[in-house]
Order: C-alpha cells, then sequence, then structure tokens
C-alpha cells in the first residue's frame, strides 16, 4: 500500500455520525492514491469506484460531514448516507437474497442462492455450495437460545454449530434427509423447534408443522386448510402462530387451531411479508395494505390513514431506544416510541414518521424466506431486500446541522432589491416576495424550510423545501429591513 502520509483526515466517532465499525479514516499516500481504513483494513478508491481520476490532490471534510476530493480533472464528494447496502459489491456471493439473521456473536448471516454469506466488521465471507453448504438453496434461519443455526437448505432442515451442518433426525434416531422447503423457524417458550414445511407452494393442505426436540423429529401437524403457509411466530404462552402469504392466520396449542381468521374481506386481496410477536404478545403481520396488530382478539391496521407515506409494510422491527421501524415500499420508515406508543392506545391516532428513501440509501424490496428483518447485538437493524442487504445504525444516524440561511433577493412590487447590508423600501409597497436559500451538500432536496416575518406573522409558517415566501402587505412608511 505504501507508506501514509501526505494529506489525512479522521471521522471521529461521536454520537452525530454513524460509524459500522471503530475508528475510519481517509489517507491519499505519497504517490496520491485514495485509502479507506477501517479497523486496520484500507480499500482502495480509484476511478473505478466513482473517482474522476486516480491521482488525487487533497481531501477536506465540510461541517455536515461530506468528504471532498480534489483530483486533476475535478472535485469529486462522498456523502455519508444512513442506509447501508451490502451486495456483491461488498463481497456477496449470490444475488438472490432470502433472509437475514443477526447472530448473538455479532456476525450477520445472509440466506442466499448457492451461499450463506456472513458479514462480519472487518470483512465479508462465505460457506458456499462445494465448499461446506450442504445445498444450493438457502431459505429460512433461526439462533435459538442455545446458539445453534437452524437452515432451510434446498428440502431439507439442517442445523450449524461449532463449525458443523448436521440433519435432523427422526424420533427414534433414523436420518431424516428430505423434510420439505423450510420457509420459517420459531422456538417456544417450552424449547422446541418449530419448523414450517410447505412442499408444494400452489396445493392446499401442503404445510406442515414440525416439532423439534433435542435435534429430533418429534410431531408433525398437518395444516389442511391453509393455502401457501409461510410465517411462523412463538407466542409467550406456548401457542404457535402461522401465517400465509394471503393473510390467512391461525393460532395452534396443544396440536389444534383454536383461532383462525383471515385479514382479506371481499374483494381486497392482502399479500403478507413476515410475521412476528412483540413483547406485548401482539401479533404483528406486514402486508400490502400496512402493519396489522392483533391482540386479545383486536384487529388494528397502521396504513398511509395513520400517518404513514405508504401502506405497503415489508418488514417491522424495534430498535434499542423504543423506535419502530418499517421497511416499506417507499422507504426506511421510523416511528417515535412515543408516537407507537400513543398508537398503541389509540389506534385511530396518527403517527410521524421519519422517511429514509432512495436518496438516504433506502432501496426496499423483499427477500423470501424468514427473518426479513433483524437486530445485531449492537442495536443495527438488517434487512433482507431481495438482491441485497441493507443495514442501518439507529445509534448513529447523522444529525443534520442548521445549514447557514442566505437571502437571494427581494422583491416589491415587482422590483428587485439589492439583500446585502441595510435594505431601504419605499412606502406603498404592497406584494413583497422574498426569495433564499440554504448552503446544504449533503441532500439539497431534502432541506425544508420554515419562515416567519417579525412584526406581521404570530407564528412559523411551514413552506417544505418552497425557497420563496410571499406578503400581500402594505408598507406605508419607509421602513428600513436588515440582511445579510
Amino acid at each position: 500500500m505504501g507508506q501514509l502520509c501526505d494529506t489525512w483526515i479522521r471521522w471521529q466517532n461521536d454520537s452525530s455520525r454513524r460509524d459500522a465499525g471503530g475508528p475510519e479514516s481517509f489517507t491519499v499516500d505519497r504517490n496520491g492514491d485514495l485509502y479507506h481504513v477501517r479497523d486496520g483494513v484500507a480499500n482502495h478508491y480509484d476511478n473505478t469506484a466513482g473517482l474522476s481520476v486516480n491521482s488525487i490532490g487533497s481531501i477536506y471534510e465540510d461541517r455536515e460531514g461530506n468528504l471532498w476530493v480534489v483530483t486533476d480533472r475535478g472535485v469529486d464528494v462522498f456523502r455519508d448516507t444512513p442506509v447501508v447496502t451490502f451486495s456483491g459489491n461488498e463481497g456477496l456471493i449470490g444475488a438472490n437474497v432470502r433472509s437475514v439473521l443477526a447472530l448473538s456473536n455479532g456476525s450477520v448471516w445472509v440466506g442466499n442462492v448457492e451461499a450463506v454469506d456472513i458479514i462480519n466488521a472487518d470483512r465479508v465471507s462465505a460457506i458456499a455450495t462445494g465448499h461446506g453448504l450442504p445445498g444450493q438453496i438457502v431459505r429460512a434461519m433461526f439462533e435459538d437460545s442455545t446458539g445453534r443455526i437452524w437452515l432451510g437448505i434446498d428440502d431439507t432442515v439442517v442445523t450449524y454449530k461449532s463449525g458443523r451442518f448436521s440433519r435432523i433426525k427422526k424420533s427414534d434416531g433414523s436420518a431424516s434427509d428430505q423434510t420439505g422447503v423450510a420457509a420459517s423457524f420459531t422456538e417456544d417458550v417450552q424449547g422446541n423447534i418449530w419448523a414450517l414445511i410447505d412442499s408444494d407452494p400452489d396445493e392446499t393442505g401442503s404445510g406442515r408443522l414440525l416439532r423439534i426436540k433435542d435435534q429430533r423429529l418429534e410431531e408433525e401437524i398437518q395444516m389442511a386448510d391453509f393455502n401457501r403457509p409461510h410465517y411462523l411466530a412463538a407466542d409467550r404462552n406456548a401457542g404457535i402462530w402461522v401465517g400465509s402469504g394471503d393473510g390467512k392466520l391461525a393460532h395452534y396449542l396443544n396440536r389444534n387451531a383454536d383461532t383462525v381468521l383471515s385479514l382479506e374481506s371481499g374483494e381486497n386481496p392482502v399479500s403478507v411479508y413476515s410475521l412476528s410477536v412483540d413483547s406485548d404478545n401482539a401479533v404483528l403481520v406486514t402486508s400490502s395494505k400496512g402493519l396489522y396488530r392483533l391482540k386479545d382478539g383486536k384487529l388494528n391496521l397502521l396504513d398511509s390513514r395513520s400517518g404513514l407515506p405508504c401502506s405497503l409494510i415489508i418488514s417491522a422491527i424495534k430498535d434499542n431506544y423504543g423506535f419502530f421501524w418499517l421497511y416499506a415500499r417507499c422507504g426506511l420508515l421510523r416511528i417515535s416510541a412515543s408516537d407507537w406508543t400513543t398508537w398503541l392506545k389509540f389506534p385511530d391516532s396518527k403517527v410521524s414518521v421519519k422517511t429514509f428513501d432512495a436518496l438516504d440509501g433506502a432501496q426496499p424490496s423483499a427477500g423470501s424466506d424468514q427473518p426479513l428483518a433483524s437486530k445485531s447485538p449492537d442495536g443495527r437493524l438488517w434487512f433482507a431486500s431481495g438482491e441485497f442487504v441493507q443495514m442501518i445504525d439507529p445509534s448513529h444516524i447523522y444529525a443534520n446541522v442548521i445549514p447557514p440561511v442566505h437571502i437571494e433577493e427581494l422583491v416589491a412590487d415587482h422590483k428587485s432589491y439589492d439583500t446585502l447590508g441595510q435594505l431601504s423600501l419605499p412606502p406603498l409597497r404592497r406584494e413583497l416576495e422574498i426569495n433564499y436559500t440554504a448552503l446544504s451538500f449533503k441532500v439539497p432536496r431534502k432541506v425544508l424550510f420554515r419562515y416567519k416575518l417579525e412584526g406581521h406573522d404570530k407564528g412559523w409558517r411551514e413552506a417544505g423545501t418552497r425557497r420563496q415566501a410571499f406578503y400581500n402587505i402594505m408598507i406605508f412608511g419607509p421602513e428600513t429591513t436588515g440582511f445579510g
């Protein structure tokens, strides 16, 4: 790599910045090459990564955290995005991400085609087909209370622990080679592992629930009335919830389905994407219509009528601060803990939402199996998104500072006036237009404005992204206003 000596800038590891793995720096070596160094690992950036030219002159970090790189052919900028993508460019082997599982040891497993991709702090590795993986397609994944990992690989249920894959066995100890396609796993309060098997997604009644104890298949329940059973979650009372892709829910307790309901109504079909049980023992279902919450027999729906910017929700997860996150068609949505609590008490209320969209790095799509969202021990949130995995760290989301506001022009009765220094308007001016902007280079299109004309407005006026203020007032005498 050469001696790193000429020009460098260190990104401080404080609460206002996102950092996915310790101290980091951008460094230019004596040959003018740019390197990104994190945790002792250096990555080289050149024109194949988007730089205008390979030779770097200097680098500078502005007040918003943008990194400006001066080259022989121009100025390039690196912008830190809250949502980070892991794809083939970062080392994933496959391009068909089906599930994502954050393990208790800090690594993140990605269920893919022809590999289990493993994301660690310093590298991305894989257990690939033909190199240790006992199959081709990795579907559902789950880590139980003992640290054993359960996987649906092709049409077999296998476990992984201490570096070895093992197939489950029948109750008599004989091999159980083909159990069927495992779409979801869960663990009940008694330590039983449940696997949801769907041998033929197009055939009603093909679904089976397997109860596994000590890696032995102890019980099998046929779901005769279910079409496309795909989702599984354990409640806090030894029961199991099963969901289908077309919105049917069933609660199994002691082999029997004691509750069966459908989210569909008449001509309004629904598509389900995930199923979970929260700390209040409520069932959460993400769907094409919004987020359903079933608690004590009462079903509520969080959707666009509740304040969400869109209703199609792929997955849902709560962070360590009580914020509720929805991976939705329109972006990654964050609901504050207070708004979420209010909605739980008053389902007709509206929630305020912070949206992370494509400009923030979010590229939502859906994986195929469970889980579609997972939380690392360090609090980072991971989402399976079809061709790649996306991550956000709620503890290190860049807090945008208030950018400096600049008054560009003042127009009174269609005549423009200089805004530098003290401005004196003639009397009997009626129409007043103030053109302004804010100097932000991070995401200029997302800068929002509000304004107040002192002596006239009682409160702030919300302007959104508009950079003009309009007034229709009469100025009766010489009026001096200061701009600068």
